[in-house]
């Protein structure tokens, strides 16, 4: 169900991330831009560590499940993540519905 599928915060922050940007990330970048927004710091200031651990649970768990979902589309070539076309098709219009923090 897709709202299971987003009931994670980490995959709201991923969708969140590729919306803002609007074109692909490599995943190490998605993972830097995650840790920003969840630990609320300048990037300079995010744990390299921490990049580290996110970057796994992304790679390992996250997109996958997003891409099941069809959010988003993951290029193992480029090891690039982009939203799908149907990411706009899912039916958010307000964000607020995805992404609570910005209402």
């Amino acid at each position: 169900m897709l709202y299971e599928c987003l009931s994670h915060s980490r995959r709201r922050s991923i969708l969140r991330c590729l919306r803002d940007t609007e074109k692909p990330l490599a995943l190490a970048d998605l993972a830097a831009d995650v840790a920003h927004l969840e630990m609320e710091a300048p990037k300079s200031e995010v744990d390299p560590e921490e990049v580290k651990k996110i970057h796994l649970t992304l790679y390992h768990n996250h997109v996958p499940k997003l891409e099941e979902f069809g959010l988003v589309q993951y290029d193992p070539r480029n090891e690039t993540v982009n939203l799908s076309e149907s990411f706009d098709a899912v039916g958010f219009t307000d964000s607020s519905e995805l992404f609570p923090t910005e209402a």
